[in-house]
């Protein structure tokens, strides 16, 4: 029987803080309308949607996992199109859907069991996109290993497709 401290989780949240960070950090941008120039000041877009950043959430945990399928296809599509910026996009949502999973599972009346069993997924599911997030942000030539993962990833995804079902 494996037994955690109290730090147990800290590399799940360091690594959820990395796929997340940038999302609600604000910053000011410069933007002409109408030939006037004025600063626009980027927020939290939790309230409204913007054509680039269209951050819907789930609101479900079927939802959710419906949401990493589409996030795992439109990664690995983007990757085999030579669409580096699609892809890596596509990995800092998958993070935010990762991070909100197990809260979605305990509201879908999954057993305690079938938490533990959705937190595991979360966990290896972030230790993969981990690695496929540091190539991105690494040489821009180096090669996204998403291939290296794509068989645990989708085993996972699938384990929690399979909870949905239950």
């Amino acid at each position: 029987m494996r037994v955690f401290g109290p730090f147990a989780l800290l590399p799940t949240l360091a690594i959820a803080f990395v796929l997340c960070v940038g999302c609600n950090a604000p910053t000011t941008e410069v933007v002409e309308k109408d030939g006037e120039t004025a600063a626009h000041d980027d927020h939290d877009h939790k309230d409204h949607d913007h054509a680039e950043h269209d951050h819907h959430h789930a609101e479900t945990y079927a939802e959710a996992v419906a949401e990493l399928e589409t996030l795992r296809d439109t990664l690995r599509d983007s990757l085999k199109a030579g669409e580096r910026d699609k892809g890596d996009v596509a990995v800092h949502e998958f993070g935010h859907v990762l991070d909100s999973l197990p809260k979605l599972a305990a509201t879908a009346k999954l057993t305690v069991e079938q938490q533990a069993d959705v937190k595991k997924d979360v966990e290896e599911l972030f230790e993969h996109f981990e690695k496929i997030d540091e190539a991105f942000h690494g040489d821009k030539d180096q090669v996204v290993p998403y291939d290296e993962h794509a068989e645990k990833i989708d085993a996972a995804i699938e384990r929690l497709h399979g909870q949905v079902a239950k």
